[in-house]
């Protein structure tokens, strides 16, 4: 679901900001978005693992956002209990380059935090900033 209630997507960036930081923008880096954008929406997306399917609907969700105007994109990646650092970083570096290949413009920053959870998985936060042409 795409989210444009800028509450609704202040809230999601608080809320990933709130976890214990591994590489992390932060709410500076939102704020900075924030201003440089005459508007903002943001995805999020919940899955048990870093996945092709994943990536793949990532990417349908960006397409379905739209692309014209899209000047800055921040992707924030929460890990939920145990997780792989090498497959988190695998998975990062292939989001990233799927986001990057969608829109070669956009400035993109990355972070990821994780969460103490029994729960395993990933919150994907995508905050995308446009600017009107």
């Amino acid at each position: 679901m795409i989210i444009t209630d800028l509450t609704i997507i202040d809230r999601l960036a608080e809320e990933a900001y709130a976890n214990h930081p591994i590489f992390s923008v932060d709410l500076a880096d939102y704020a900075n978005l924030k201003r440089a954008s005459d508007y903002i929406k943001a995805v999020k997306l919940e899955t048990p693992s870093l996945t092709q399917e994943c990536f793949d609907k990532l990417s349908q969700l960006i397409q379905e956002m739209g692309t014209d105007g899209m000047d800055e994109v921040i992707l924030h990646i929460t890990c939920n209990g145990n997780y792989s650092d090498d497959v988190t970083t695998k998975g990062i570096i292939e989001l990233l380059v799927q986001i990057h290949n969608i829109n070669p413009n956009a400035c993109l920053m990355h972070g990821v935090s994780s969460k103490d959870s029994d729960e395993s998985g990933y919150a994907i936060l995508l905050l995308v900033g446009y600017t009107q042409k």
